[in-house]
């Protein structure tokens, strides 16, 4: 079978094939990492969450992958570069879809919040030992929270097909609380820089919106 690539990141690499789409990520990556993928997008998918339903996981060229429906969109934020007007309209969106995902509870899952904040301090290089301790136990002290995290939510995880949008990208949803996904998405986006053959205009407009978005975000969730 013949795949088309349409899309490369840092995990793995995106193929279209017929009526699919297959996100095969790439040698090093651990099959846990894709089972949780895999767990997460059918959860949410059976959940009520709009979402590519995942159909199967594969292994191609000495890869693991996963099958998806493939959603004949665009990414919000693309759709936004196009068309600046839409900038209102995407934070509405935003923080909408975020409390769609906020609003299911999970009880007891192994994939948390503060465990992944806590091997992500672990396994920061620049800290020194006595930093990563402090930093661990005051995560401890945190709450836990119950609620669903996607753990990556930002426009370019969104698609759109002109009439649903699509939340994709679910390896690192988790159980915690709604704060911990909020400020994961204000330090994404707060981070972000716009590249690529983009106007310089529409460049600084949309570092001036990131501000607006991170707000409203907060208003809106909190």
């Amino acid at each position: 079978m013949e795949y088309r690539l349409i899309g490369t990141g840092r995990t793995s690499d995106v193929f279209e094939y017929n009526e699919y789409v297959l996100k095969l990520y790439k040698e090093n990556m651990d099959i846990g990492l894709v089972e949780r993928e895999y767990y997460f997008s059918k959860f949410v998918y059976d959940n009520g969450i709009s979402t590519p339903k995942p159909k199967a996981i594969v292994s191609e060229q000495n890869k693991n992958g996963i099958i998806f429906q493939k959603i004949n969109g665009q990414l919000l934020l693309k759709i936004v570069i196009d068309n600046p007007l839409r900038f209102k309209h995407m934070i509405i969106k935003l923080v909408e879809l975020q409390l769609n995902i906020h609003n299911i509870e999970l009880e007891n899952n192994e994939y948390t919040f503060k465990k992944y904040l806590i091997k992500a301090v672990e396994n920061n290089s620049q800290l020194e030992n006595s930093d990563k301790t402090f930093i661990q136990e005051y995560i401890k002290k945190l709450p836990e929270g119950s609620n669903l995290c996607h753990g990556d939510f930002h426009p370019e995880n969104i698609l759109f097909d002109n009439k649903d949008y699509y939340i994709i990208d679910w390896m690192t949803a988790m159980q915690g609380n709604i704060a911990d996904d909020v400020a994961r998405t204000e330090m994404i986006i707060k981070n972000a820089e716009i590249s690529g053959n983009i106007p310089s205009i529409i460049k600084k407009l949309m570092t001036l919106f990131q501000k607006k978005i991170i707000t409203n975000i907060y208003k809106r969730i909190l």
